[in-house]
């Protein structure tokens, strides 16, 4: 019989405490996929303590290629949250540039030595 969820709940955490950055956070998430492959997938886990376990880890530190690549290949995250954390991504702009999505552009007016750059703006929230 393997290690319980709570086991690897509280390695994961310890793990995530020490080392925040997208590679611990990586390498933390391979470590929970191989507990669960070895205790029997989902015939050996409930859905709640993979996701518990799941929880403690920054998944949005990972890039959308290995949310991709690693996370959605896994089977271990649900559809909803995959959507959640690509959506928290931040995508390039034309430019090159980070940002969220771009909900207005200002700028961009004017001639020669006078010609203003685009200023981008990127709005959330409610009311």
């Amino acid at each position: 019989l393997g290690a319980g969820a709570a086991v690897v709940k509280g390695l994961a955490g310890y793990r995530m405490e020490r080392c925040r950055k997208r590679q611990g956070v990586l390498e933390c998430f391979k470590f929970v996929e191989r507990w669960f492959r070895a205790n029997g997938g989902w015939e050996g886990c409930r859905r709640e303590d993979v996701d518990d376990v799941v929880g403690v880890l920054d998944l949005g530190k990972l890039s959308g290629k290995e949310l991709r690549d690693v996370v959605k290949a896994s089977g271990l995250v649900s559809a909803e949250r995959l959507v959640e954390l690509s959506n928290s991504k931040p995508v390039k702009d034309g430019g090159d540039r980070k940002g969220y999505r771009v909900v207005r552009r200002y700028g961009g007016t004017g001639k020669g030595s006078r010609k203003v750059g685009f200023c981008y703006a990127a709005l959330y929230g409610e009311g």
